[in-house]
C-alpha cells in the first residue's frame, strides 16, 4: 500500500494473531541476521512495511486494506478483535535493526515501542527478550567494531 505498509495475512482474522506475526518475523530474523542471512532486508525491507501497517493500526489509525480470501475465510477488512494489544514482543527487535542499524525510518514501530517500554512478557508464543537483547543505541558514527581483537592467553580470551 501507498506509505510503504504492508498488509499481513492476519491482520483480518484478528489481532492477536496480526501481532504475533511481527513478533515471530522478528525473531526469525534476527537469528538468520546473526548466522550472516540478511531476513530483514527481504524484498526491500518487506517485515519493515508489514511491521508499520500493524502498529500503525493498532494505534487506532486508519490503513488501506486490500480484501482477501484465506482458506474458508473472507477477509474483508481489517479486524478490531483485539486492537490496539501490541505488548507482544518484536517491536524492539525490528527498531533496533531498521532504525538504529539501518537508519531507515520506522515511526510507528516506534511509538509502540516507546508506548511499551521494557514492559514485555512471555505470553506463550514468544519468548519477551528482545526488548533486553536489542534494544540498544544507535552504532556511534566513527566507531569500528572490526578494530576489537581477541587473543589467546593462557586458556583466557583477551580483548583488545
Amino acid at each position: 500500500h501507498p506509505g510503504y505498509l504492508g498488509q499481513g495475512q492476519e491482520i483480518g482474522r484478528d489481532q492477536g494473531h496480526a501481532t504475533l506475526n511481527v513478533a515471530e518475523l522478528a525473531t526469525l530474523c534476527q537469528m538468520a541476521w546473526n548466522q550472516g542471512v540478511d531476513l530483514f532486508g527481504y524484498h526491500n525491507n518487506r517485515v519493515l512495511s508489514l511491521a508499520e501497517y500493524t502498529a500503525k493500526y493498532n494505534l487506532m489509525q486508519d490503513v488501506p486494506f486490500t480484501p482477501y480470501a484465506e482458506e474458508s475465510w473472507l477477509m474483508t477488512a481489517p479486524s478490531s478483535a483485539s486492537r490496539g494489544l501490541t505488548t507482544r514482543p518484536g517491536w524492539a527487535t525490528l527498531y533496533n535493526h531498521y532504525v538504529n542499524l539501518k537508519g531507515l525510518a520506522a515511526p510507528y514501530t516506534k511509538t509502540i515501542v516507546d508506548q511499551n517500554g521494557t514492559n514485555w512478557s512471555w505470553n506463550g508464543d514468544s519468548p519477551g527478550w528482545d526488548a533486553l537483547t536489542t534494544a540498544r543505541p544507535p552504532i556511534a558514527t566513527g566507531a569500528n567494531p572490526s578494530a576489537l581483537t581477541v587473543q589467546g592467553n593462557g586458556g583466557q580470551p583477551q580483548l583488545s
